[in-house]
């Protein structure tokens, strides 16, 4: 198997996943234990911060050679392959957004206006892609120009 020669990397973002996923967990076994007192509602109780624990992932992207892939973690994207893009397909790419690690502390994953990075990837065939992103800027900033710098773009 080939190993990334890059790959996206945030020790604040891992802190944040880990300490989100230990609060589903004890929030889960704070509802297993008030079981007796309402069962109904512990087992609901339960089984949502069970299923927030099992979601709960974070985005990477590695680098190759001759390509790039964007992985998403957790349970959701289990089924989504990952996305695999060749450097010699793409013609540009760029992306767009403010979201960093103020954003991440500031704004609760749960919150329906969470924001995002865009990432924008044209191709030499003319198709357009935009991929929603929560990696930070200064690790897309740093991702974005390695991966140019591989695929000889300009820009």
């Amino acid at each position: 198997m080939e190993r990334p020669i890059f790959k996206t990397h945030s020790i604040i973002q891992d802190i944040l996943y880990f300490l989100l996923k230990c609060a589903y967990g004890l929030c889960a076994i704070y509802s297993i234990y008030h079981f007796r007192e309402n069962p109904v509602v512990s087992i609901i109780a339960t089984v949502i911060f069970l299923l927030f624990l099992l979601i709960a992932g974070k985005e990477a992207i590695e680098v190759f050679p001759t390509y790039f892939t964007i992985k998403r973690g957790g349970l959701l994207y289990l089924f989504e392959k990952e996305k695999v893009l060749e450097f010699d397909k793409i013609k540009s790419i760029y992306f767009k957004g403010d979201y960093d690690t103020a954003d991440e502390i500031y704004n609760p994953s749960f919150k329906s206006d969470r924001k995002a990075n865009i990432i924008y990837i044209e191709f030499k065939n003319g198709q357009n892609i935009r991929i929603p992103t929560t990696l930070y800027v200064g690790i897309l900033t740093e991702c974005i120009a390695f991966i140019k710098q591989r695929a000889n773009l300009q820009g």
